[in-house]
């Protein structure tokens, strides 16, 4: 079955927080690439990847500003996400970037 995700949003101008849930298949991670000249690659497993605090934050500004309900305006705004339910079979698109340990 599909996996579920949790995206939380909090508007930065009154407060708000929306919540939605979107089901999943597949996920695309950050991966550190190898350096060159480097002995071995860093290491990072894939549950660092997925509880990496840039998988799982973003700021909404600029261009991807948040349409804010309460407010009836494009608002920067913080959307975190969580990880409600593990999908049966998992599909991971490793993209080359940093990987960091939550």
């Amino acid at each position: 079955g599909e996996g579920l995700l949790c995206h939380a949003t909090r508007c930065l101008t009154c407060d708000n927080v929306s919540r939605h849930r979107e089901p999943f298949l597949h996920l695309s991670l950050s991966a550190a690439p190898a350096r060159l000249g480097a002995r071995r690659p860093p290491r990072c497993s894939i549950e660092d990847a997925l509880s990496a605090p840039q998988q799982l934050a973003a700021t909404l500004r600029g261009a991807d500003k948040y349409a804010c309900g309460e407010c009836c305006a494009l608002c920067d705004a913080n959307r975190t996400t969580s990880h409600v339910r593990a999908a049966r079979v998992l599909v991971l698109h490793l993209r080359p970037g940093r990987c960091e340990r939550a």
